[in-house]
């Protein structure tokens, strides 16, 4: 693996927040994936870390989006606990609009959890679309649990592959910002960290997920066709005993 220089990217980055510095470093070795790191530090603001990846699927959007849905429980990150649905319903347009509630670990360390006063075990509210028609599917996740000490805010995005429609782009952000707590920067790094690494290991489970629905569909085919040639095959022992039946 080799670390490509960091370089500064301003370009429109006032256009859309006027203390925003882009720090931009590309992992080679790594098929498909590019790992940017930025981070808000102009004076007047509180500092931030901010995490995001891009990653690339050799499948199609529709089947990496039937994947994310059945993403969780997986053995290959056990963050995640428990969901449950609050809403889901199709606004007029055909968006796919889900309110799920998320029971997750969060992954600090002990003395960490004694600061805050928690057993590790958080809640965080995601708000999804799904739009079939252009083909986006955005996922929106913030913590409840110790939100005015800890924020975590994580952003997912899928869509289509602009050159190879047989393929699917991933967008990953995160944005941590811990206030009013001792060793703020250093949660932040710590979080941001495993974030790094669930978000590795959430790669994982969709590629699993992925091969599972693949296998399952090669089944199901499978099947119908021999449900068929069975079909068939009573059909012409019928025929030459020179029965009729109705259907």
């Amino acid at each position: 693996m080799k670390l490509v220089p960091a370089d500064i990217d301003l370009k429109d980055s006032f256009s859309v927040l006027p203390f925003y510095v882009k720090v931009v470093a590309n992992v080679t070795g790594l098929p498909g994936s590019r790992q940017v790191f930025r981070l808000y530090s102009r004076p007047g603001y509180k500092n931030m870390k901010i995490w995001s990846k891009e990653h690339i699927f050799d499948n199609p959007w529709e089947l990496v989006a039937r994947a994310q849905w059945r993403k969780y429980p997986n053995k290959f990150n056990q963050a995640v606990e428990g969901i449950d649905v609050v809403d889901r319903r199709i606004d007029e347009k055909g968006v796919l609009k889900t309110h799920r509630l998320l029971s997750t670990k969060w992954g600090i360390p002990g003395w960490a959890t004694k600061i805050v006063g928690s057993d590790g075990i958080g809640h965080a509210s995601e708000h999804s679309t799904v739009d079939p028609k252009n083909k986006t599917m955005e996922l929106k996740t913030r913590n409840l649990t110790f939100c005015n000490m800890i924020t975590i805010d994580e952003t997912l995005v899928y869509s289509p592959h602009p050159e190879d429609k047989n393929k699917t782009c991933l967008k990953q952000e995160a944005v941590i910002n811990v206030k009013g707590i001792p060793f703020g920067s250093y949660i932040e790094s710590f979080v941001c960290d495993n974030i790094s690494k669930n978000a590795s290991k959430g790669r994982e489970a969709m590629d699993h997920v992925i091969n599972v629905i693949q296998m399952e569909t090669r089944d199901l085919q499978l099947r119908a066709q021999q449900a068929m040639e069975t079909i068939n095959l009573n059909f012409e022992a019928m025929e030459s005993n020179n029965l009729s039946f109705e259907v």
